[in-house]
């Protein structure tokens, strides 16, 4: 059976190139939030823009197996035992873009807000 489509040269070399950019691109990601999030705890303002930026606090315990001991224990016991137990918090940083640059701050009087 012939296919009429072919996977081309063009195709393989693009994601090869992506393979290899796609590590640097995470690393300058991981940065540029590391430097925002510093930023951010430091109370930096955020200019003015369609842009804007907060910390988010990401709560968890690591606990894979939790099914697992609700069945041999039950919830109640689960849940018991699970308070005794350090929760983890995890900050990350969320960019939120909006919509029409001007309206959300409460600068609706302007010119770029009526056009």
């Amino acid at each position: 059976m012939i296919l009429p489509v072919r996977i081309t040269q063009a195709e393989l070399k693009e994601i090869n190139e992506l393979e290899r950019e796609l590590p640097f691109k995470k690393q300058h990601l991981e940065e540029m939030k590391s430097s925002v999030m510093a930023l951010l705890q430091a109370h930096a303002p955020i200019e003015e823009g369609r842009f804007d930026a907060k910390i988010v606090m990401r709560v968890g315990r690591s606990v894979p197996w939790r099914q697992l001991l609700i069945d041999r224990i039950g919830q109640v016991a689960a849940n018991l035992l699970k308070r005794q137990f350090k929760t983890h918090v995890y900050p990350e940083v969320r960019i939120i873009e909006h919509a029409v640059p001007p309206l959300w701050r409460g600068k609706t009087g302007t010119d770029e807000a009526e056009s």
